[in-house]
C-alpha cells in the first residue's frame, strides 16, 4: 500500500528533476533477497558515484537484515528520507544509522 525504499527514493529524486531507473530489469520474486545486495550495488555503480560527504539528493545505502539492502535519500547534509516494510516514510538524522551506512552515492548525469 505504498512505495518500498527504492520507490520512495525514485519518486523523491524525480520530484527533484533527477531520473534514475525504477529497478534493474529483473523481477522481484520470492528469492530476490538472496541477491538484493548484489543488485543494489551493481545498479548504484552504474548510475552513481560514491562520495564521502553527503549532500541533498544523494542516495544512502544501508546494511539491513544482514546485507546491503535498504536505500534512503538525503534531503540535506544531515537528514534522510526513507521507508521500510509496514512503516510510513520518515525523515530522520542519517546519524541514527551511522554503523549501518555503507556509503553515499551521487547520481551522475
Amino acid at each position: 500500500n505504498g512505495a518500498d525504499c527504492l520507490g520512495l527514493v525514485w519518486m523523491y529524486l524525480k520530484e527533484q528533476g533527477i531520473s534514475i531507473p525504477d529497478g534493474d530489469g529483473e523481477p522481484i520474486n520470492e528469492t530476490w533477497k538472496e541477491r538484493a545486495q548484489d543488485r543494489f550495488l551493481a545498479e548504484l555503480k552504474r548510475i552513481a558515484a560514491k562520495v564521502d560527504t553527503p549532500k541533498k539528493n544523494d542516495i544512502v545505502l544501508i546494511h539491513w537484515f544482514h546485507q546491503a539492502a535498504h536505500l534512503g535519500v538525503m534531503i540535506d547534509s544531515q537528514n534522510m528520507l526513507h521507508t521500510s516494510f509496514d512503516r510510513t516514510s520518515e525523515i530522520c538524522p542519517v546519524s541514527i544509522f551511522k554503523h549501518r551506512v555503507l556509503g553515499f552515492w551521487r547520481v551522475v548525469s
